[in-house]
């Protein structure tokens, strides 16, 4: 099970990583396109596009959290 989570994290942190490029451009074009219809569309492609960094990066977040409660876990189990 751990390895499996190794991986999804892995995984996550790859695609938050590489999920900025388009971000920032799609951020870009939207300032370049304000007020047209073209604009819109970009918008609600920027939306969603933020809101799926959004769900990555609290799940980096929380995994971090999690592995550093299991870790202080452990390390009390062992000086007991």
């Amino acid at each position: 099970m751990k390895t499996f989570f190794s991986n999804v994290n892995q995984w996550m942190r790859k695609i938050h990583r590489w999920m900025v490029i388009p971000v920032v451009i799609i951020l870009v074009a939207n300032i370049l396109s304000l007020g047209t219809p073209v604009g819109r569309t970009i918008q609600r492609v920027q939306q969603a596009t933020v809101m799926f960094m959004v769900v990555t990066g609290l799940y980096l977040y929380l995994y971090r959290q999690w592995s550093i409660l299991q870790r202080k876990k452990r390390t009390a189990d062992k000086n007991i």
